[in-house]
């Protein structure tokens, strides 16, 4: 059992506006997304539908692990509802989590440059669940099922150049199986090098996806997960559903698709064991939980140190 204790704080507002997202930047650095934009009701033919404000404010901050805040520059966001990721070379990434809600364009993800200016705006796919960047400024958005838009890309990894150029797709069905098996709901992303990692509700399987758009698979436990974190071979998750949503289980990934259980690892947040956290996310070998306005970190390191002797 390892307990997380002495959390950065997150304000709730800063300038003005409100924290409604968080993004991980690295393993000692967190971005959260403040903003004015609120989402409101609207009566779509005969049934009424939580829509985002067409526009709003919106300013990332940056946070060290001294909890010193960085803020970047204002921009304007056309959703409420929406993940994003800091580039590294500059700049950000925003994308809606359902891509015409409130419109008819398809274009639903927007690359801005350092000074908060829009560059570019794509069609990243709908159904956006997760956007991580990789080091050379490529990045990968992984798809859920929830957009019930014509053609959006329920399920499956896409996979971009810096550009914003859609470099492939990997979906659920059809001729684009990755080793056979189809993927439905990212339940987890993480970006290792130029790697991108994932976990899919209907298989389970943790994938690695290389950026020539080859993929392998393996199998592990039917627990779900939330997030997943990487390091020399051994992948750690943390669960999903009822008591595995505060079990880390720990694999060693073998010749795909065999991996070999290491062992499991309980944890809490200051001594409690809430029924929702915030936020629960992988970057590289780190795991990244926000609640109750803290951020605390857990790394791959304390969590082999944390496993029981015998495992």
């Amino acid at each position: 059992m390892i307990s997380l204790a002495n959390g950065i704080e997150l304000p709730k507002v800063f300038d003005g506006l409100r924290r409604i997202q968080t993004s991980v930047v690295d393993t000692n650095v967190l971005a959260a997304l403040y903003s004015n934009a609120s989402p409101q009701w609207l009566n779509v033919g005969e049934e009424w539908k939580m829509v985002p404000d067409p526009s709003g404010d919106a300013l990332i901050v940056l946070f060290d692990q001294a909890g010193q805040a960085k803020p970047l520059r204002k921009f304007r966001i056309q959703s409420a509802w929406v993940v994003f990721a800091v580039r590294p070379q500059g700049g950000w990434l925003v994308g809606r989590t359902s891509r015409r809600i409130g419109t008819e364009d398809v274009r639903d993800t927007t690359i801005y440059d350092a000074e908060g200016e829009a560059i570019h705006l794509l069609n990243g796919g709908g159904a956006i669940a997760f956007i991580q960047v990789s080091k050379d400024g490529s990045f990968w958005i992984g798809h859920d099922d929830e957009d019930r838009s014509d053609g959006a890309k329920l399920g499956g990894i896409t996979y971009f150049a810096a550009s914003g150029a859609e470099l492939f797709h990997h979906n659920w069905t059809g001729p684009d199986h990755v080793d056979g098996m189809p993927m439905w709901c990212c339940y987890a992303l993480n970006v290792i090098e130029g790697s991108g990692w994932a976990q899919y509700y209907d298989s389970m399987l943790i994938r690695r996806f290389e950026a020539d758009g080859s993929a392998r698979s393996w199998m592990t436990e039917n627990n779900g997960a939330t997030a997943l974190a990487v390091k020399d071979g051994i992948v750690a998750r943390i669960g999903r559903y009822d008591e595995n949503r505060y079990r880390i289980s720990v694999f060693r990934l073998l010749e795909p698709p065999n991996s070999e259980f290491i062992g499991r690892l309980e944890f809490d947040i200051e001594g409690e064991r809430p029924k929702y956290l915030n936020s629960v996310d992988g970057k590289g070998d780190t795991f990244h939980i926000v609640h109750d306005d803290k951020w605390y970190r857990l790394t791959w390191r304390e969590m082999l140190a944390h496993l029981p002797a015998s495992q």
